[in-house]
């Protein structure tokens, strides 16, 4: 999943953190996949410089299956991403 991919590329990159879990669970019809870091954290509504594009291709990704992006950080307390999927509701065996 290149969400997945993404997040942890930025983790990696700009966080500083020493730690970083990925859980991916499912409830009802809905996957979500829940990435967190206890990095330096950063304001999730201050527009980046040119060039940082992470966030928005975070975004675009998972509005293009229809899914949705929370981003939860503050400077100092580290990040959490929740991206949520619909899943293909399945027909019933015959």
């Amino acid at each position: 999943m290149q969400i997945a991919r993404e997040a942890l590329s930025n983790v990696a990159r700009h966080s500083g953190a020493t730690r970083a879990t990925l859980a991916l669970g499912v409830d009802g019809d809905t996957a979500e996949l829940k990435i967190e870091d206890n990095g330096s954290g950063f304001d999730p509504d201050r527009r980046l410089g040119s060039g940082h594009f992470g966030l928005a291709n975070l975004r675009d990704r998972a509005t293009a299956v229809a899914g949705t992006l929370t981003i939860d950080s503050e400077a100092g307390k580290g990040t959490r991403i929740i991206v949520r999927l619909p899943l293909p509701v399945s027909e019933p065996a015959a």
